[in-house]
């Protein structure tokens, strides 16, 4: 009797090893190869051929009645290169106080928190190290000229055509401030603008862009 139990349960060892023995295996398989089909099908997705890649982000989407020949893109870049809303905006730091610059006092401040100014023995202003590293300025006598934002591009608001070959463009546009007009605590918030681009032998051209001019 004590035989027959000894049996019973080698027996149902075996059963449960030849159990592992069979199933274990492919069920690993299975699991291996689940994490490379996945890998396969995310490469078989993606187009073939040569793909270019730009770090300039696409204009955001809007319903915009585009005239042929004109895309989103194509009119962004317009605006952007364009020397006028390329210009960057400036703020004038006096080298000396007291001084007759109006709102000199926000940039001053903004440099001072950055310590890319510092005062002198004679109580004059000068750019530290970091400043000189950092800091885009010109030297205008009595005072810096401090590079403080470039205008950014945000999205085409809607295209007016009065003929075929010129259209009016309304668009929103905002400043990005570098680290000085950062520190400078600006209320950010879009602006509209206006261009106007004419059609003509090599296709669309900005002839005007205006309402540049807002404070930061």
């Amino acid at each position: 009797m004590g035989d027959s139990g000894i049996l019973k349960v080698v027996l149902f060892v075996l059963c449960i090893l030849l159990v592992v023995l069979l199933f274990m295996p492919r069920d690993c398989a299975k699991q291996a190869a689940r994490p490379l089909a996945a890998l396969q099908k995310a490469k078989g997705d993606k187009p073939k051929g040569l793909q270019i890649e730009s770090s300039t982000p696409p204009p955001a989407s809007q319903r915009v009645n585009y005239p042929a020949g004109l895309d989103a893109e194509h009119l962004q870049y317009m605006i952007e290169v364009d020397t006028r809303f390329a210009a960057p905006l400036t703020a004038l730091c006096p080298k000396q106080e007291p001084n007759e610059i109006y709102g000199s006092e926000r940039v001053v401040n903004a440099l001072r928190s950055l310590r890319y100014i510092e005062k002198q023995a004679d109580g004059t202003w000068a750019l530290t190290q970091d400043g000189l590293l950092h800091v885009t300025a010109a030297d205008e006598g009595a005072a810096w000229r401090i590079e403080v934002a470039r205008r950014q591009f945000v999205r085409a608001q809607k295209i007016a055509c009065a003929t075929d070959d010129q259209c009016e463009v309304g668009f929103l546009w905002q400043w990005q401030p570098n680290d000085v007009g950062t520190a400078m605590k600006p209320q950010l918030a879009p602006h509209q603008g206006l261009a106007t681009i004419t059609n003509g032998p090599t296709g669309w051209v900005l002839s005007d862009v205006r309402r540049l001019d807002a404070d930061l």
